[in-house]
């Protein structure tokens, strides 16, 4: 008796599943009044037309919220890109806004624009939303028409 053998190949496809990335940024009140964009992965946030005058702080609640789609707590750093605000920004400040109300700076611009805090931490509960507000104003060297660009990202820690 004559035992064939033969042989062959198994050919398996798996799509890989892109890992759910837990902390991401979603539409607040205000993101689209400040030409706000965010990327498909919500980890980048674009601002375009963040509308600053000049004298008193203009108060924007919010910009956009931080969103913990997790089952677990993280911890996050807000890093922040600032162009065209230059010699003319007076003030700007962004906070990481609780659902209970507790505010936290997380990024300060001075008075050229450049950064000069950024990237504090912040923990975010389980399910949580957090605002990002932001409070700025150019001084009286400003024109009407200043234009401004921010580009926030967010990254979770463990």
């Amino acid at each position: 008796m004559v035992l064939m053998l033969s042989s062959f190949m198994i050919y398996a496809s798996m799509a890989a599943k892109p890992d759910i990335i837990p902390i991401g940024y979603t539409e607040g009140e205000d993101t689209f009044v400040c030409g706000g964009s965010i990327s498909s992965d919500s980890t980048l946030a674009v601002f375009t037309c963040i509308p600053l005058g000049v004298g008193p702080n203009i108060v924007i609640t919010e910009l956009v919220n931080v969103t913990n789609r997790d089952s677990s707590d993280h911890s996050v750093q807000a890093c922040v890109t600032a162009e065209n605000f230059g010699i003319e920004l007076s003030s700007l400040r962004l906070y990481l806004v609780s659902p209970s109300g507790k505010e936290t700076l997380v990024a300060d611009l001075d008075d050229s624009g450049d950064i000069v805090k950024e990237r504090v931490s912040v923990e975010i509960n389980q399910g949580e939303e957090w605002s990002v507000k932001l409070i700025g104003h150019y001084d009286s060297a400003a024109s009407q028409s200043q234009s401004n660009t921010m580009i926030l990202t967010i990254q979770a820690m463990a």
